[in-house]
């Protein structure tokens, strides 16, 4: 059990608590009488609800899926504070160590039982092999039979070997008592329902936590003995003394996991049904068994689709754009964009909210030909905390250098302080399918010439709300939604300037020179991720410990700040 089946499980239950308690409210209404029709039914009804997960088919959240290009890279950089990120508390885990710890510890009760079963094989006494042979000619079994001081209750169990173990307390009794007792026993030796009772037990012990599959197991075992009930009195034919061995051994305490002969509780509907004629016409049991067959599969439909299954999320990383996307026609530069008419807006995602906290998100948007978004993957983003920033955009080996940072415990950013991603994980992917779902959402005229491609940029930032744009795909609009300065994009102003620290070692060694950094500035005016272009190594880390303190007027695109990229020139000169 994983923290990713949780929900499904969740599901599940429901689904078979829907399912049961319909179809046992039909059962009850029918005012059913016949052992073998009642027992029938609810056996019929425990298989749909074991059987639920496997014929349905688990949707596939594609409103969450997040993909990512095939060329994206990831750069991380800034620095954080000397305080460690907290982590909050995944209290998913201890829902699943509680579940498990429950069926382990019903599994082991089980399995205790069963030892307890096997060692009373060399207790007691062994009947004779003609004392009860005309019985067990006449029900056609031939089971080893024992009388034990230890046992209050007959208990039947095995497989290829079956004992049924009778209380040594059954000999005072009278013999039609005696024989009446063993007979319901042969008749449970005849039908394997020791292998029925291990199936339901084991069920039982897995979904502990569920009520409702207590309740039906309870109703399977109880339908199974008013059965067997019905046939050991065929068999001996003497219905007024199998009625008083019942009441002999209502009271004592079976010993589990075999079947009790009697149950106190049980008791009064079995008397009922065996001092009763069964009435039901063949024409009244076909109509039950139709009715209720029907209700069952009208519930299973209805819950499966009010809880349906989740499939397995699409990976973060996918290296391929969707089939739609192939035959799309991508929407460049100069093109029209289709006109959106329904969007939603993104929501900020609850356990992102902080001081500094801004993302934006670029989404490869593919709308069909009917004007429905059909596909959306991740082009690129943007994300700050604080001061720590990380960064998706083009290059070379992409994948691999995304997956490190988000699979490991900690990443080293470019100022060399390590950063929990544990932490920085959960609030990045929350905003990516935050986005994902908001533009899954949308609407848009139904394009001339058929499915299109574009791309959409989400921009969240704290106490604001998120701001949607759709883009043509432009090498004017970086993977990670900014703009590139160029053309009529002009540079911003820098509000806010660091003079670079000329590194001791550089300057003795007579280091000097220019180092070209490309930088993101993002929708706030602040330095977001940072790389070289033009590397001299002496003098590279206090270009970006300079440039990553510059501020500068936001950019605006028709009146909304947007993030840009921009390169720029640190020189260095020895005196």
């Amino acid at each position: 059990m994983t923290i990713a089946s949780l929900p499904n499980l969740a599901a599940v239950a429901v689904q078979i608590a829907c399912v049961a308690l319909l179809a046992g409210a039909l059962i009850w209404a029918l005012r059913i009488t016949s052992a073998g029709l009642s027992y029938a039914l609810w056996r019929g009804v425990f298989f749909v609800c074991l059987v639920l997960p496997w014929i349905q088919t688990p949707r596939t959240a594609t409103d969450g899926a997040v993909l990512v290009s095939e060329t994206a890279t990831a750069v991380v950089s800034g620095a954080v504070s000397d305080a460690p990120l907290a982590v909050p508390v995944d209290w998913s885990w201890l829902i699943v160590l509680a579940l498990a710890a429950g069926s382990a510890v019903r599994l082991l009760w089980l399995g205790i039982g069963v030892c307890r079963l096997r060692r009373l094989r060399r207790c007691g006494e062994r009947a004779r092999d003609d004392e009860h042979a005309e019985l067990q000619a006449r029900v056609g079994t031939h089971a080893e039979v024992r009388y034990a001081a230890e046992i209050r209750q007959p208990v039947t169990f095995g497989l290829r070997r079956p004992v049924v173990m009778l209380p040594s307390s059954l000999r005072k009794h009278s013999v039609a008592t005696r024989d009446a007792v063993l007979t319901h026993e042969l008749v449970h030796v005849r039908r394997c329902d020791w292998a029925n009772l291990l199936v339901e037990e084991t069920v039982r012990a897995i979904m502990w936590f569920h009520p409702v599959m207590w309740w039906l197991i309870s109703r399977v075992q109880f339908a199974r003995e008013e059965v067997v009930d019905a046939t050991a009195v065929a068999v001996t034919g003497r219905r007024r003394e199998y009625l008083r061995a019942l009441l002999a051994f209502a009271d004592d305490v079976p010993l589990a996991p075999a079947p009790a002969f009697a149950r106190r509780r049980h008791l009064f509907r079995r008397i009922v049904l065996l001092s009763t004629e069964d009435l039901m016409s063949a024409r009244r049991i076909v109509l039950s068994a139709v009715a209720v067959g029907f209700v069952v599969l009208i519930g299973t439909w209805s819950a499966t689709g009010a809880f349906p299954l989740q499939g397995e999320a699409t990976s973060l990383i996918q290296a391929q754009p969707g089939p739609v996307e192939q035959r799309a026609t991508l929407v460049t530069a100069g093109d029209v964009l289709p006109r959106r008419v329904h969007r939603d807006t993104p929501l900020f995602p609850p356990d992102a909210v902080g001081e500094r906290t801004s993302a934006s998100v670029t989404l490869r948007t593919v709308v069909d030909e009917a004007g429905n978004v059909a596909e959306v993957r991740l082009a690129g983003f943007a994300f700050r905390m604080g001061e720590f920033s990380a960064t998706m955009h083009g290059g070379p080996g992409a994948i691999a250098r995304f997956e490190q940072f988000l699979q490991n415990a900690s990443f080293r950013a470019s100022s060399g302080t390590r950063v929990n991603a544990a932490t920085v994980r959960p609030m990045l992917e929350a905003f990516i399918e935050s986005a994902a779902w908001a533009v899954r959402q949308s609407r848009y005229d139904p394009p001339s010439a058929g499915a299109l491609a574009f791309n959409t940029v989400v921009q969240f930032a704290t106490g604001q709300d998120a701001i949607v744009r759709d883009m043509p795909i432009s090498d004017r609009v970086t993977n990670d939604g900014a703009l590139r300065v160029g053309g009529n994009i002009r540079s911003p102003r820098k509000v806010k300037d660091a003079r670079p620290i000329y590194p001791l070692d550089a300057r003795e060694a007579g280091v000097q020179g220019v180092v070209i950094v490309e930088l993101r500035i993002e929708p706030d005016g602040r330095v977001g991720a940072t790389r070289v272009l033009r590397s001299i190594p002496l003098l590279d880390q206090a270009a970006l410990d300079a440039v990553q303190q510059w501020e500068f007027e936001p950019t605006r695109l028709n009146g909304a700040p947007v993030a840009v990229v921009m390169t720029v020139t640190v020189q260095f000169m020895a005196q």
